[in-house]
């Protein structure tokens, strides 16, 4: 067999023709471009192996050979572009308290298309950009210690790593603010003048509470360990007069009018 005449380069060629010839003929008859040429181009490598011998050269330890020339031009991209997705997941307070509720996660992963660098701008997939967009399903059960402000990574898909920040987030009467619940009750401003017991909305139902004396503006009550996972639970009183008293009623304000500090 003729190898310089399968690289189309003569006898006294210099290895520097060798290598290009072989560059250029690679390029043309490589499976990656030419399905139908892979005897052709494993004639060529075989080629281009002896001749590298027959000049002194170990094609074991060169650079030249085609898969270490070409690694950049016909290498399958298998590194994602990006190693993590991060994804920000609201939690009720509801679920928050319940625990261990199963989220599903309807996600759209960018990662590299599976066409060789060379081909790229004729490949109808990724349509020149190396890249396309998957759609991705995950179930998982957040456990109870996952939900605060917290960050719940776990392996997702083709060595992305898929970052979720979860947030508990505020509802109609409880509010979340930090790691603090708070809430807010109205109250009648005499009960806060005299003390006594009153009624507080709680994660767990209606709790009772005793009111110091003297409370003559709005305050705060705190619910110690009333709040998601053994956090405080703020009480917001806001005073209120009351509407439509009583002439009895009226008469004893009219008579404490009068009262001095």
């Amino acid at each position: 067999m003729d190898y310089y005449k399968i690289l189309g380069v003569s006898s006294n060629s210099s290895i520097e023709d060798i290598k290009k010839a072989y560059k250029k003929l690679a390029l043309k008859y490589h499976p990656d471009i030419n399905p139908d040429t892979k005897e052709d181009f494993l004639k060529i490598q075989e080629a281009y192996d002896f001749l590298l011998k027959n000049h002194g050269v170990s094609s074991e330890n060169t650079f030249n050979s085609f898969n270490k020339i070409f690694s950049d031009m016909f290498r399958t991209i298998n590194e994602p572009i990006f190693r993590q997705k991060i994804v920000s997941l609201d939690v009720s307070i509801e679920e928050a308290m319940q625990g261990n509720v199963t989220k599903v996660l309807n996600l759209f992963i960018d990662v590299p298309c599976t066409c060789s660098v060379i081909l790229r701008n004729s490949c109808k997939i990724c349509r020149g950009h190396g890249i396309i967009r998957e759609k991705k399903e995950e179930s998982f059960t957040l456990a109870i210690s996952s939900y605060y402000n917290s960050f719940f990574i776990k392996s997702f898909y083709k060595g992305i790593d898929l970052v979720i920040k979860t947030s508990v987030v505020s509802n109609a009467f409880f509010k979340i603010k930090g790691n603090a619940l708070i809430s807010e009750e109205p109250l009648n401003i005499f009960k806060a003048i005299v003390g006594g017991i009153t009624k507080i909305r709680t994660l767990t139902g209606e709790k009772e509470i005793a009111l110091p004396e003297g409370n003559t503006s709005n305050f705060i009550y705190t619910n110690k360990g009333g709040g998601l996972f053994g956090t405080d639970h703020f009480v917001s009183f806001k005073l209120y007069l009351p509407k439509n008293l009583s002439k009895e009623q009226k008469e004893l304000l009219y008579n404490l009018s009068d009262v001095e500090l």
